[in-house]
């Protein structure tokens, strides 16, 4: 038997598999009126939210880069110029990106359906709004994207305070990391606000988003209390907050600039907006943090990593960035320090689903299986629907002997994820091991029909199915 995985995150790494289980996990059109909406279709694949996808763990679609590299080089980059000749030679090739368009914009709004609450989804939907040219749609989801993170900072403010009071560090830090990020997604809700109403020539309303955006983002009092954020004045020696607390508008312009380029897909122009950051407040543990988790993005591993180092020197309370910092040593082969980073990220917030599944991974491989195991059921704990983390539990129970608990496992990843080869192989040996021969059979079969090239599940079909007939002869 062995232990299968597959990416669930852009955090996860694989294990190294032995002989037994194989991995396979698989994972109303617009019609063209005009010829210039090729070009907002093929802006508007490129500006869709493929890495905040990625960070927050909702599902959406991946984008080849290189595809989208071939694809500025015909249409140029939002905002530039685009001559009559650029036009005539991109347009016809654009047809199958119009429905990939489709497709897309129709899955963002049956997310933000089902999550009408998360201002990011509704920065994400407003953005690909705007390249289509719809900016009234663009506009209803900007400022639900206000009112939400507004609304939520306002609670968590208060919950924060109360904390404060109370002495409950943790408590007050926990909603500290969650205001920092929906002061992100508030900027960048007023930055393209800003930029649409400028497109519409309302010059009134451009100021007045850009004082709203002044007034809004701002350091808690709780960051100050508790110190989880140390702001540091500025290479030249300006100081980076104003004398009543706020970022100074550049810092809130540039954080806000980052994240909307994150958000539309263009990796290394957030990079450099980032490294700016950087640069002008070294020692804002969110901008290394989100600088580091773009490196990671977009394959720069040894800047992901330096970027998080610092992010966790400067602010050791955020598990997320512990379980990104993690991942990275655990690919680069520093075994010791990443098990330090996924324990450090689960003492910190028990419900770090990614950094126990890793570290459960880790310790899989190493052969250590009560650890392992330790660490998968916290990883179904904190996220029951969890189909591979049940699956890699069950395999960890197998190797332990604990077949009952192996089979109980096993059912329950197939019941969340039905088409899970590997999955079903593992009941099977289970049931084997159990003498249940006709359910073992019958999922041995099921795992070839999934994946053909199972290794000796064919093997193991036929002494399923031939103790199958002695155990019905004998009855």
């Amino acid at each position: 038997m062995c232990l299968i995985t597959a990416p669930f995150s852009c955090w996860q790494f694989p294990l190294a598999s032995n002989t037994q289980i194989v991995a396979n996990i698989h994972r109303s059109n617009r019609p063209g009126k005009r010829i210039w909406i090729g070009i907002f279709a093929a802006i508007a694949l490129v500006t869709l939210p493929v890495l905040p996808l990625k960070f927050l763990g909702i599902p959406g679609p991946d984008l080849d880069w290189h595809s989208i590299e071939s694809l500025f080089s015909k249409i140029g980059v939002p905002g530039q110029s685009t001559t009559p000749q650029t036009v005539e030679t991109a347009a016809p090739a654009l047809s199958s990106d119009i429905k990939l368009m489709d497709v897309t914009v129709r899955s963002l709004l049956a997310q933000v359906s089902k999550n009408p609450g998360d201002p990011a989804l509704h920065n994400r939907i407003g953005l690909v709004y705007a390249e289509l040219g719809e900016p009234h749609s663009a506009v209803t989801h900007f400022e639900e994207a206000i009112k939400l993170s507004r609304q939520k900072i306002k609670g968590l403010t208060l919950t924060s305070n109360q904390a404060m009071e109370k002495h409950d560090v943790d408590k007050a830090s926990g909603c500290t990391l969650e205001i920092s990020a929906l002061n992100v997604q508030l900027a960048a809700a007023h930055s393209s606000l800003a930029r649409v109403y400028e497109q519409l020539g309302k010059s009134d309303k451009v100021m007045a988003q850009l004082n709203e955006l002044s007034k809004d983002i701002s350091l808690s009092r709780v960051i100050k209390a508790s110190t989880l954020l140390t702001i540091a004045a500025a290479p030249d020696g300006s100081t980076i907050l104003s004398a009543n607390g706020r970022l100074d508008a550049d810092t809130a312009a540039l954080l806000a600039r980052a994240d909307a380029l994150r958000q539309a897909g263009r990796g290394l122009e957030a990079m450099n907006e980032y490294k700016k950051l950087s640069e002008r407040v070294p020692n804002l543990a969110l901008v290394h943090k989100e600088y580091g988790l773009t490196a990671l993005a977009m394959r720069n591993t040894w800047l992901a990593q330096e970027e998080l180092e610092k992010a966790v020197q400067l602010n050791g309370k955020d598990s997320a960035a512990h379980t990104a910092l993690g991942t990275i040593q655990g690919q680069l082969g520093q075994r010791d320090k990443a098990i330090s980073e996924f324990e450090k990220a689960i003492a910190l917030n028990p419900k770090e689903v990614n950094a126990a599944f890793n570290l459960g991974n880790i310790y899989a491989d190493a052969g250590q299986y009560d650890k392992a195991i330790g660490a998968f059921q916290k990883a179904v704990a904190g996220q029951p629907g969890f189909a591979l983390a049940h699956n890699n539990l069950a395999t960890m129970y197998s190797f332990s002997g604990d077949t009952a608990s192996a089979a109980r496992e096993f059912r329950t990843a197939i019941n969340l994820s039905p088409n899970m080869a590997s999955a079903h192989y593992g009941l099977g040996i289970a049931c084997l091991n159990e003498k249940n021969y006709a359910e073992s059979a019958k999922s041995f079969k099921r795992a070839l029909q999934l994946n053909p090239d199972l290794i000796d599940a064919q093997s193991k079909l036929e002494v399923a199915q031939k103790r199958l007939r002695g155990q019905l002869k004998f009855n």
